[in-house]
């Protein structure tokens, strides 16, 4: 991934991703380009666009693989992310402030033990068979979170945990599916 995905690659996918939050806040709209859910035996990419304050999350919106169009879903991810209906709205006098963060996933890896990945490196995916609703059902974690907060594999099982509703320690069950996938990303001001 770091020999596709350079530094300048990396820059030029974040000034794709801030023209498209702009122009969503202008009122454009941006389609979905083909993608996939199906991490079993997938080996396209995925992209993930991840806006935030210094303080708070203020959307996201992750392809998890079979990404064909790097740069139209690069688009769709930030216009998705500006519309999140987890956070507030968004206007237009944020944009200057806002962090964003570009994660580009590889292919995701079924994992027989939960601890088998390195926080910073790898983001997670956990299924949960059992989930209160369907939303619920496959829950993303990035691995730029490690980063940000500095987790280790205990703290980043625990979050998301309780980002898929579960209890802190329910990772600890064997009804949950985890697989991992080798993330590149960036993490930059938008301006």
């Amino acid at each position: 991934l770091c020999e596709e995905f350079s530094e300048q690659k990396m820059e030029y996918l974040k000034q794709i991703a801030v023209d498209a939050i702009e122009k969503s806040l202008d009122g454009a709209v941006f389609m979905a380009p083909e993608s996939s859910d199906n991490l079993e035996n997938n080996k396209d990419i995925g992209v993930a666009v991840r806006l935030r304050t210094t303080q708070n999350d203020r959307g996201c919106l992750a392809l998890y693989c079979g990404v064909k169009d790097l740069e139209q879903a690069v688009k769709y991810c930030a216009y998705e992310a500006t519309k999140d209906p987890r956070y507030s709205k968004m206007s237009k006098n944020e944009i200057d402030d806002l962090f964003i963060n570009i994660s580009i996933f590889s292919n995701w890896n079924k994992i027989d033990d939960c601890k088998d990945f390195i926080p910073g490196f790898n983001s997670l995916i956990v299924d949960n068979p059992n989930a209160i609703s369907p939303d619920l059902s496959r829950t993303l974690l990035q691995s730029t979170i490690a980063s940000e907060y500095n987790y280790d594999v205990t703290d980043f099982l625990q979050r998301i945990c309780r980002k898929a509703k579960l209890s802190e320690d329910d990772w600890k069950k064997n009804c949950l599916v985890f697989y991992k996938s080798d993330t590149i990303f960036l993490t930059a001001k938008t301006k």
